[in-house]
């Protein structure tokens, strides 16, 4: 019985492995696309990709140090003037090292004060009445010595009280000169090189108060530019990425530029006053005029997919810059958008 239908399911096989061959040479179907591709309206034109890019470029706003952001200004598509705050970090740490320099300056003026102050009148009327005192002792001394003086000459005085007589007159001499440089120090006021240390110091702390609130200043991040909120990348409480992350970017839509990307091969064939159109894809009956700003000449590495300096591409580019003259049109332009340009390079042929 197995024999049998072995035997039969081969024999049925044959057929069914005849239509299979048949079947794979077959063409596979073409499917029509669902929107026509771009052409090149212009005879011998250039193409070249490109992105939608704000009149003032997107401008990328920094966090300048890593922190918590306290605040947020503005929302997406909020209009901003130049130096409207967009963004602050928290500032209560950087505010208490204020405080704390602001303390320190306040210290070296009243030091300088207390310098240029010198001499104290308490402070001479002390020395003085110090130095009365020993021209006091000092006149007195001298009149004991010199009563010991004849004593000793009449043989009446021995040779060690005529000496302590002496040392006593000296020590008193000492005492005075003493007493005499005290005042007069304090009477020349504070030493020139001691109000330039209290001057510097001064400055130095001044210095550090200034820095520190230039840091504090900088913690609210304010827009360089007028122009419209593009893009809001954090909130109240979040961490502010690392320095050079976006945080904000700003742009201004009062014009729309398209940055075109042509292949170095064919920047050879660009003129001053060349025409372009621009095409979205999937949109080749809807093109956008475009006016030639100017061609950068400097050639740089092609980036499309993310418009990253980091993307490791051989192909080298020349960045045209074209604006927007059909403004407002359908379909709308957003800036990011990466759009078809065709340039018009017969004149260069």
């Amino acid at each position: 019985m197995f024999k049998w239908t072995t035997i039969i399911a081969a024999v049925l096989g044959i057929p069914l492995t005849l239509w299979a061959v048949q079947a794979s040479t077959l063409p596979p179907p073409v499917l029509a696309p669902d929107e026509p591709p771009p052409v090149n309206p212009f005879t011998g034109g250039i193409a070249a990709p490109g992105t939608v890019e704000a009149a003032s470029r997107n401008v990328r706003i920094a966090a300048p140090e890593p922190g918590r952001i306290a605040r947020v200004f503005v929302q997406v598509n909020e209009s901003v003037k130049a130096g409207d705050p967009l963004f602050q970090l928290e500032p209560r740490l950087t505010k208490a090292e204020l405080a704390k320099a602001e303390a320190a300056v306040t210290v070296a003026q009243r030091e300088l004060e207390r310098l240029r102050g010198m001499p104290r009148p308490e402070e001479v009327a002390r020395l003085q009445a110090a130095l009365d005192e020993a021209t006091a002792q000092w006149e007195y001394r001298g009149r004991e010595n010199e009563r010991a003086r004849r004593i000793h000459a009449r043989g009446a005085l021995s040779e060690q009280d005529f000496n302590e007589a002496t040392l006593k007159l000296n020590e008193s001499i000492a005492r005075r000169s003493q007493a005499q440089a005290d005042l007069n120090r304090v009477r020349a006021g504070a030493w020139k090189h001691d109000l330039l240390v209290a001057e510097a110091t001064l400055r130095r702390a001044e210095a550090e108060a200034d820095m520190i609130r230039a840091r504090l200043d900088q913690l609210t991040v304010r827009s360089p530019i007028t122009g419209t909120v593009l893009k809001c990348y954090v909130e109240p409480g979040e961490i502010a990425p690392a320095a050079g992350a976006s945080v904000i970017v700003v742009g201004d839509l009062s014009a729309l530029h398209i940055r075109a990307q042509v292949d170095e091969r064919d920047a050879t064939r660009l003129v001053a006053d060349c025409s372009a159109l621009a095409f979205l894809p999937g949109q080749s009956d809807r093109p956008h005029k475009l006016r030639l700003l100017r061609i950068e000449p400097l050639a740089v590495p092609k980036n499309v997919a993310t418009a990253s300096n980091s993307e490791v591409i051989e192909t080298r580019v020349v960045e045209v810059l074209f604006r927007l003259e059909s403004r407002g049109a359908s379909p709308p332009l957003y800036p990011g958008q990466v759009i078809d340009v065709f340039i018009d390079a017969a004149k260069s042929l």
